[in-house]
């Protein structure tokens, strides 16, 4: 997960896009939780130019990625507040997400409270890299020791489980060690190979998976950054664009269940 820059309701939609998503609020407020009603309500939204607007809006807030597992090519709509209990988020701007069938279906309704305190971390409530970050060896996550954040990161990796897949730990792991190697060469005497800043950009794209790993590499390697800044300054805008990395706990980390 990264976290996520939501814009204003004002500042990414139309009003007429606004006007249309209250109206239809309006209606899904005066639904209970479980009423048969709320799909249909929801489905009403369907093949409208609101819709489009909403998707194009909510693909932009996360780069085009999936907003929990940061795979390419999300597809659904998602309700952080699972409409089912709570249709009077329904319509919410700010109870949205776009993320990919697998974690849409491994969420469903599952939404966990401690109290008031949703379990489930939002991305653009809230940075994910205080509850968990990957291993650099593994690609796996690792899990903030202090216990209420420990807590949200194992609820959070139970509801989405794609989180701790293999494959995708594999390709985090891969990703690090490409960026790293190409670090690497910006750094060696010439000649080097031509493209090797260009592929490095490529790879820093925000449009491109797993930029959690990137974030957390750059903040791992600060004079190797500083020197690659120096040398390749064209990079430094994709540099800049990843958030620095919150403190973490000095003491070794186990993986996640």
């Amino acid at each position: 997960m990264m976290p996520l820059t939501r814009l204003s309701e004002e500042q990414a939609l139309s009003a007429e896009a606004r006007a249309d998503l209250y109206a239809r609020h309006t209606e899904a407020s005066r639904l209970t939780p479980r009423s048969a009603e709320i799909d249909a309500v929801w489905r009403g939204l369907y093949n409208t130019p609101t819709r489009d607007e909403l998707v194009s809006a909510l693909r932009a807030m996360s780069d085009g990625k999936c907003a929990y597992c940061e795979c390419v090519d999300p597809r659904d709509v998602e309700h952080f507040y699972p409409k089912s209990r709570h249709p009077e988020r329904m319509f919410r701007w700010d109870n949205l997400l776009f993320v990919c069938k697998t974690c849409n279906l491994d969420k469903t309704s599952r939404f966990p409270l401690e109290g008031t305190q949703a379990l489930l971390i939002e991305p653009s409530a809230e940075d994910p890299a205080r509850f968990f970050w990957w291993d650099p060896v593994t690609g796996r996550p690792l899990l903030d020791s202090e216990p209420t954040r420990r807590r949200r990161a194992e609820e959070t990796i139970k509801i989405l489980p794609r989180l701790k897949h293999q494959d995708l730990a594999e390709e985090r792991r891969k990703l690090r060690l490409d960026v790293l190697f190409f670090l690497t060469e910006v750094l060696e005497e010439v000649p080097r190979p031509p493209d090797v800043v260009a592929r490095l950009a490529t790879l820093l794209s925000p449009t491109q998976p797993w930029r959690s790993v990137l974030r957390q590499l750059v903040s791992e390697e600060p004079t190797v950054i500083a020197a690659v800044r120096a040398r390749a300054p064209e990079l430094a805008p994709l540099l800049d664009a990843l958030p620095p990395m919150p403190p973490r706990p000095l003491a070794p980390l186990p993986p996640a269940p």
